[in-house]
């Protein structure tokens, strides 16, 4: 049976781009002389999907990389972070297990991310972080929207005396 080598992206949001992700993958590829348009390489790209808002099962690229593994079809697995295959620890140790069930190889490509090992205690305290980075991201950005609506909802920001009021935008109103 072929065995692929698979690279994941994943970017929360329409305003996001993949190609941080894309190009680091490539540059990976190209160190173990393995050219993009490989045959045995698959690209899955879950673009504008958050992992925060959306279960596992609810991010259809996710999806088919595990019953890609599960169906012992995958060899190795190239993705930017830990955190673009989950933001929830159970999440992410499901998934450890997974990878270390189906013995698949996984490399992370971001410069800092320690490398993955197969060790569901070591693996599940990475999951922690990813966890917590995202409901920290989650809580600046609901703080931000609270204190600043944004202008496309027709709302001028307007400070006066140390007081902040909003003002609807007469050229936006419909």
């Amino acid at each position: 049976m072929k065995k692929f080598k698979v690279i994941y992206t994943r970017v929360s949001s329409a305003a996001q781009s993949l190609e941080l992700q894309e190009t680091a993958a490539k540059r990976y590829l190209e160190s173990i002389d393995l050219s993009e348009d490989e045959e045995t390489i698959i690209y899955l790209s879950d673009y504008d999907v958050s992992a925060t808002k959306l279960k596992m099962d609810q991010r259809p690229k996710l999806v088919e990389l595990i019953s890609l593994i599960k169906e012992g079809k995958v060899e190795k697995l190239i993705v930017y972070k830990r955190d673009r295959l989950a933001r929830n620890f159970y999440e992410f140790v499901d998934l450890t297990k997974i990878f270390i069930k189906y013995n698949v190889e996984v490399v992370y490509t971001a410069s800092n991310e320690p490398p993955f090992k197969n060790k569901l205690a070591l693996e599940a305290f990475y999951g922690m972080f990813g966890q917590l980075e995202g409901e920290n991201i989650r809580t600046r950005t609901d703080d931000a929207r609270k204190q600043y609506p944004s202008r496309l909802f027709g709302y001028t920001r307007i400070k006066e005396d140390e007081q902040v009021r909003y003002q609807i935008n007469e050229d936006k109103e419909m």
